[in-house]
């Protein structure tokens, strides 16, 4: 007759147990999700389709990238 621990086998005891601890002891919660600091949005936000731009991320976030035809966002601070 096997041991058991909670109704399980040895071996599947031990996973268990390594689960539970790695649980308790993990600094960072298990769903991964860490909110990023927040952005605080000014005036002269412009917003576009992701569909209708072609340029790269890093090109549209340069001082002089030209959003001619983007629409202007609203921000009431």
């Amino acid at each position: 007759m096997s041991r058991t621990i909670c109704g399980a086998t040895r071996p599947h005891a031990a996973l268990f147990q390594l689960i539970v601890l790695l649980a308790v002891v993990s600094p960072a919660p298990l769903s991964g999700a860490v909110n990023p600091p927040a952005v605080r949005l000014q005036r002269g936000w412009r917003v576009q389709s992701s569909a209708k731009v072609s340029a790269a991320g890093p090109a549209i976030s340069t001082l002089g990238f030209h959003a001619g035809g983007w629409y202007l966002s609203l921000i009431h601070i």
